[in-house]
């Protein structure tokens, strides 16, 4: 149901409330003056008639009373009855068949003598009224009328006032509907223009032409809409401007990525080319000439070699670098453990004479690039065997600490660590804390694993101690 129709069924009910209450006191105010109005023509009708009955009671005529009441009830059709009754309280003449009721008599005895008076006699069939005859000698004339009669005006009275309610009810009704229809019609078209311009059409505009509070709403209304409509085609127009800055800067991209394959090939080939001559040409040397060249030349010759091989596998090392960070990823679920072992393995196969302890959690699987995940797990444990060279008992350690999306995978050793104070150096480019001398390496595979980390949208992150071991934690972000 709307709101106008129930705020008029609401009114509707009020004002009929108000009506019948009306009505009510109405009916009882009529009824009573009818009732006076009929008792007061019955009073005159009862002294009119005793009039009559004065001069012929006065000459003596009583003989002739009860044809006297006879002809006056003939001559006046809408009375019942007639009785005379003397000053000791017996009945004179009457007009009944037989005798005069029992109820005609007592209601006449309660009357009490010379006074004029109506009474309802038991039952309502019958009202009874009745006055004084001036005889001088006591006498009292009665009369009688059908309560039918006055039922029926009764009726009459009740039936007026039903209709008049019920009229009244109705077009009140109705005028409650009308009023509140017009109104609530104003605030349901704005309502409906809200409903419209919610529903995404900006271009709609409410009737606000009224000067009420309503037309004020419809106007603030109407400027919201079109401050709205406003921003969003400026939002429009920013994403516009911002697809095309997109589709140029990947353009861009698109050639720097080209320009850094051809380099990553000029490195490839053309770089490699130079560093194997150096290194073959050394070797050569090397193998020919040993015993024309004395200690220092040999030291040189072996020297150029190693910083030949150095360069070779740092180039390796930026290539592969290169590669992860450009290739595509396909992810699945990757059982870690497994891989842990096999890793492991091989750095055991490949240095057999290490006692190395390392211990793999069952059961952690990640989410992520197979291939890239290998890499991770190939530097991470890597590092952890080479750093714990100088540890009479290293102990390795790959687990997974913590659940959901907070579960961090990590690798733990407890070789020759690092200080805290340098961590923000580990996972850079060439960025090392510790000398070639001391552990070799390229300074590349941290910062590959930042980057492999970062490509699968988590974060990695490591703990330290010299000469207590480090701990590398990595995440695979929502993915894993």
């Amino acid at each position: 149901m709307k709101l106008w129709a129930k705020i008029g069924v609401l009114m509707s009910a009020i004002l009929a409330g108000c009506i019948i209450a009306v009505l009510v006191f109405s009916h009882r105010s009529a009824t009573a003056a009818l009732l006076a109005e009929q008792d007061r023509v019955l009073l005159l009708t009862a002294e009119r008639l005793a009039q009559e009955l004065k001069e012929p009671l006065r000459e003596g005529q009583r003989d002739a009373l009860p044809g006297m009441l006879r002809g006056l009830q003939e001559r006046n059709g809408g009375i019942a009855y007639l009785f005379v009754k003397n000053s000791t309280g017996s009945v004179a003449a009457h007009t009944f068949s037989r005798s005069v009721p029992e109820d005609a008599l007592h209601a006449a005895v309660l009357r009490g003598g010379g006074q004029r008076s109506v009474a309802r006699l038991p039952g309502g069939e019958w009202y009874q009224a009745g006055v004084p005859v001036e005889t001088g000698a006591g006498d009292e004339l009665f009369i009688g009328e059908p309560g039918q009669a006055r039922n029926a005006a009764l009726h009459a009275l009740w039936g007026r006032e039903l209709a008049a309610g019920t009229l009244a009810i109705a077009f009140g009704s109705l005028l409650c509907f009308s009023v509140v229809y017009r109104l609530t019609r104003p605030l349901q078209t704005v309502v409906q223009g809200i409903q419209i311009i919610g529903q995404g059409d900006l271009d709609h505009r409410l009737p606000a032409g009224g000067r009420d509070e309503i037309g004020g709403l419809a106007r603030e209304i109407n400027d919201m809409a079109e401050r709205r409509k406003t921003t969003e085609d400026m939002i429009m127009k920013l994403n516009f401007e911002l697809e095309e800055n997109v589709e140029q800067r990947t353009a861009q991209l698109t050639a720097a990525n080209r320009e850094l394959e051809a380099f990553a090939y000029s490195v490839s080939h053309d770089l490699r080319a130079p560093l194997r001559s150096i290194d073959g040409f050394s070797k050569a040397l090397l193998d020919d000439y040993l015993d024309k060249l004395d200690a220092e030349g040999r030291d040189h010759l072996k020297r150029i070699r190693k910083a030949s091989q150095r360069m070779g596998q740092l180039i390796d090392d930026l290539l592969k670098l290169s590669r992860l960070t450009r290739g595509d990823m396909l992810i699945e679920q990757v059982d870690l453990s497994a891989m842990a072992r096999e890793i492991a393995g091989n750095l055991q196969a490949a240095d057999p004479a290490r006692p190395v302890r390392v211990t793999v959690q069952d059961g952690v699987t990640g989410a992520g690039d197979r291939k890239m995940l290998r890499v991770v797990l190939e530097n991470l444990l890597g590092n952890a065997w080479k750093y714990t060279t100088k540890q009479p008992q290293p102990r390795i350690l790959f687990g997974m600490a913590g659940n959901g999306p907070s579960r961090a995978f990590f690798i733990k050793d407890n070789g020759a660590g690092f200080d805290m104070h340098y961590v923000q150096k580990l996972f850079g480019v060439f960025q090392r804390l510790h000398s070639d001398a001391e552990f070799p390496g390229t300074g590349i595979g941290l910062a590959t694993v930042q980057r492999i980390v970062h490509r699968h949208g988590g974060t990695v992150w490591a703990e330290g101690e010299v000469g207590k071991g480090a701990t590398f934690y990595f995440t695979l972000g929502r993915a894993a």
